[in-house]
């Protein structure tokens, strides 16, 4: 029974303090940019699992002599930190972001990835992976 009122007071005191129980987050469709500078590859790379998409679609630059670039615009509800997540090909692919006109950080996708899953519509194991 202690344990029963000790939760419920714990509760209680988060919801009158004001603490929120999760942190604010914004989330951006990535095969929806304001501007779309991507060079898809024309019959084999864009064969996906679909379903493995929020969005239902993607978004793909496949081009060794031009860089894709999209930019995606938004608003924030409240100013303050927030992480950014990203869900990308780790395989032999380069990623940078800028946010707010800042400097353009690039991203070690080898090092800094979660949750790996091959996408490739017909299941093989080449470079159609998301992590």
């Amino acid at each position: 029974m202690r344990l029963i009122a000790s939760l419920f007071f714990a509760l209680a005191w988060f919801v009158l303090s004001g603490v929120p129980l999760r942190a604010a987050w914004i989330w951006i469709e990535g095969e929806k940019p304001a501007v779309n500078k991507m060079h898809r590859h024309p019959w084999w790379y864009d064969q996906v699992k679909r379903e493995q998409f929020s969005g239902g679609d993607f978004i793909s630059n496949f081009d060794k002599d031009r860089p894709g670039e999209a930019e995606y615009r938004f608003d924030a509800a409240a100013a303050g930190d927030y992480e950014f997540w990203v869900r990308a090909n780790p395989l032999q692919s380069s990623l940078a972001y800028s946010l707010n006109g800042g400097a353009e950080t690039p991203m070690d996708l080898a090092r800094e990835t979660r949750g790996q899953v091959n996408v490739a519509a017909d299941g093989k194991p080449d470079l159609r992976f998301l992590a």
